[in-house]
């Protein structure tokens, strides 16, 4: 009897695990073109359902994404996410050189205000075209390295992955990127 319970047990865990995991995939999903929803009603709905990394925030203000942080479905010219081309690998190994800003996720409140980071960005990606390395030691930590590993596909938002994805093995984004976590300089080591 008691092996049954706890058997029945772990199944209702396992569901209420998998309908999360379903509910948290359908309310990242892009709205079909035919929508009938207003964009802006569409957008704000994703921003109640998005929540920021707890890391060193205050609890209050953590239940939404900031208003300054994007939501990265969108490449930077404002276009569409296309497909990753076939052929694209299904994890690569990759540098990044994060600048955190203040609304950030796991930004601390007296983190330095988003310009200022967009501009320590630009200075970095400058340097890591000579020296990648050298440059991720003045980014933020941690966060920062030439080689944080393995990244296999379907981890990061849509832009992300995509701009990570389509580089060539030791090239460099071409600039720095907006993401949830700070300014990215992004590489593609293999």
């Amino acid at each position: 009897m008691q092996r049954g319970l706890s058997l029945l047990f772990v199944l209702l865990l396992g569901a209420a695990i998998a309908v999360v995991v379903v509910q948290s995939r359908r309310s990242l999903e892009p709205a079909p073109a035919d929508a009938t929803a207003d964009a802006g009603d569409a957008e704000a709905g994703i921003e109640a359902a998005a929540t920021a990394d707890a890391g060193d925030a205050d609890p209050e203000t953590v239940s939404a994404r900031p208003s300054n942080v994007p939501l990265l479905d969108r490449l930077p010219d404002g276009g569409a996410v296309p497909e990753l081309p076939r052929g694209t690998p299904k994890s690569v190994r990759f540098g990044v050189i994060l600048f955190r800003y203040r609304g950030a996720q796991g930004a601390k409140k007296d983190e330095r205000p988003k310009e200022r980071a967009r501009e320590m960005a630009e200075k970095a990606l400058e340097m890591a075209k000579e020296d990648f390395e050298e440059a991720a030691k003045r980014g933020d930590t941690p966060g920062s390295s030439a080689n944080n590993g393995r990244m296999p596909r379907g981890i990061l938002e849509p832009a992300l992955e995509y701009a990570l994805f389509t580089l060539d093995k030791g090239e460099i984004y071409g600039e720095p990127i907006d993401t949830p976590r700070g300014y990215w300089v992004l590489r593609r080591v293999k």
